[in-house]
């Protein structure tokens, strides 16, 4: 089905919960659309993200005073689409509340509206311009982003779009893995091929919906990791490789760390960022184990026992 929903018009302005919010920018991704925005007297320094729940489906449509119709065919879909949509923005308010920012679920216009505020921060992909992380900073980072992860699992959710981007460090190094749109574990439907993301799974680059799983999740926080360790995303030719083990184990040459522990990280990696699904990290709670296991063997004259 061709895609034919319309955004509304950036420059125009939204009013929502007796808020004026200036639209900067638009961007359909999976069932909602995406706008940066900016509300009438807030401060500059205020990051503002508001998500518009509109499935693809002929059943819904956006009429000329922007108020979405849905037809008998189009409710179901907008039914479906709002429990993750919903979801998301349970477990996004809850890890905003501990960092001082706040999103909320707004019914309006035919359709819901999330609007997801926080203080301005930095994001990772930032950070990483200027090089690799040191190994304090490492591995405290990627717990935080498994536990990230792990919610949105547990909700029965798939982010799909985990990156530096989509990563923002706020205030006491806390890390914030923000979100365009998640989608249900068991409907995909929805999901487009992103073959310019480096940090995408194969089976999501290339829209291979039968394969997209919680394991494409664990599979952008393996590429993340890699990231944070050399300061570059994985390269296709590394990923594709005769053997990616010796790729990574060459790229992983780099780092100040013993050889034991660049053949512990390489067989993590190489584990992580299998072609095939079912060959990765199956749950956080296992690449997190396997984190845990390199730990003793981080530094590069690990202590005597």
């Amino acid at each position: 089905m061709m895609d034919q929903r319309t955004a509304r018009a950036v420059g125009n302005t939204l009013l929502l919960d007796g808020i004026d919010y200036q639209l900067k920018s638009a961007a359909i991704k999976g069932s909602v659309i995406v706008y940066e925005a900016a509300a009438e007297g807030s401060s500059i320094w205020e990051d503002i993200l508001i998500r518009e729940l509109f499935p693809c489906t002929d059943g819904v449509r956006r009429g000329a005073d922007d108020l979405l119709f849905i037809t008998d065919k189009g409710r179901t879909a907008m039914l479906r689409a709002r429990r993750a949509f919903a979801a998301g923005q349970k477990a996004e308010a809850a890890l905003l509340h501990l960092y001082g920012g706040d999103s909320r679920i707004l019914d309006a216009y035919g359709t819901s509206y999330v609007v997801r505020r926080f203080p301005k921060a930095v994001c990772l992909q930032t950070v990483l311009e200027q090089g690799a992380l040191p190994p304090s900073m490492t591995l405290p980072l990627m717990e935080q982003l498994l536990d990230a992860v792990e919610l949105l699992h547990q909700q029965g959710l798939l982010h799909l779009g985990i990156a530096p981007q989509r990563i923002y460090l706020l205030s006491g190094r806390q890390l914030f893995l923000d979100h365009d749109c998640l989608w249900d574990t068991h409907l995909c439907e929805e999901v487009g091929s992103d073959i310019s993301n480096p940090y995408a799974a194969p089976e999501v680059r290339l829209c291979n919906l039968a394969d997209v799983g919680t394991a494409a999740d664990l599979f952008s926080c393996c590429a993340v990791l890699f990231a944070l360790l050399l300061g570059r995303s994985l390269r296709q030719d590394e990923l594709l490789s005769r053997s990616l083990y010796r790729s990574l184990l060459r790229a992983l040459e780099a780092l100040p760390s013993s050889a034991a522990a660049r053949t512990g990280t390489a067989l993590l990696l190489n584990r992580g960022l299998h072609t095939l699904p079912h060959r990765r990290f199956q749950s956080a709670a296992e690449l997190r184990y396997a984190l845990h296991s390199l730990l003793p063997l981080s530094p590069a004259n690990p202590p005597a026992c």
